[in-house]
């Protein structure tokens, strides 16, 4: 278990189809190392032997426990001593091996640590796959262009995810995140904000005029009979 005040540690993991045996041989033996580890590699795995190569890394194996676990002080020519442990396993029918630096001096050696077992494991996966390792300088190489493309697909899809879920980013580094469905941002302060002009007020509909066949007829108290024509009225004297 770590804790926050441990030395930075690297981890590489990895399955294989190969015989534990097999893959032991390939961490102890010079023969082999020499295929995918590099070329001149020297190992003594007995407690108290040396581990070499060319390059001048240089180690010593302090466990032994053959064929499961190899344990060792190891230094690079351009970094500082560390541990470094192989752990050997079975799980589902594959060989599982675990290599762990620890006591890294800091982030720095950490990440050069990290990307020299990297390569080291993909090498030895390469060798027990096709009987040839992978040369250090080809394989960073074409990490570096896979970082590259992880790069410019992370940031298409981040973009993708944005633009679904309706996200448009400010172009301003201290301006605010505006979705669709937000509310106004507040002006700034002494900016001055201009005032939406005030609704029209509509003006109250004249009540509609009666039609006259809304009004009852009315018939005229009397009506008078109209003289017939040629007769003359007489009138008495009195």
């Amino acid at each position: 278990m770590t804790t926050p005040t441990d030395p930075p540690a690297v981890t590489v993991e990895r399955s294989f189809e190969t015989p534990a045996d097999v893959v032991w041989a390939a961490l102890t033996r010079p023969e082999i190392l020499a295929e995918w580890f590099r070329d001149g590699a020297e190992a003594e795995a007995r407690p108290g032997g040396v581990f070499r190569d060319k390059a001048g890394d240089a180690g010593e194996f302090l466990e032994v426990e053959e064929p499961r676990r190899l344990v060792l002080s190891w230094k690079r020519v351009e970094g500082d001593p560390a541990r470094l442990v192989f752990e050997i396993g079975d799980e589902g029918g594959r060989t599982t091996l675990r290599v762990q630096l620890s006591a890294l001096p800091d982030e720095k050696e950490r990440i050069r640590q990290a990307e020299f077992w990297h390569w080291a494991v993909d090498s030895l996966e390469s060798f027990l796959k096709s009987g040839f390792g992978i040369p250090y300088e080809p394989w960073r190489e074409m990490q570096a262009e896979l970082h590259k493309r992880a790069a410019v697909k992370s940031a298409a899809e981040a973009e993708a995810e944005r633009k679904a879920a309706g996200v448009v980013l400010a172009p301003l580094a201290d301006a605010p995140m505006v979705t669709s469905k937000a509310k106004p941002v507040a002006p700034a302060p002494g900016s001055a904000a201009k005032k939406q002009p005030a609704p029209a007020k509509k003006k109250p509909a004249k009540a509609a005029r009666k039609s006259p066949t809304n009004k009852k007829s009315v018939k005229p108290a009397f009506t008078r009979k109209s003289k017939s024509p040629g007769k003359r009225v007489r009138r008495s004297k009195r």
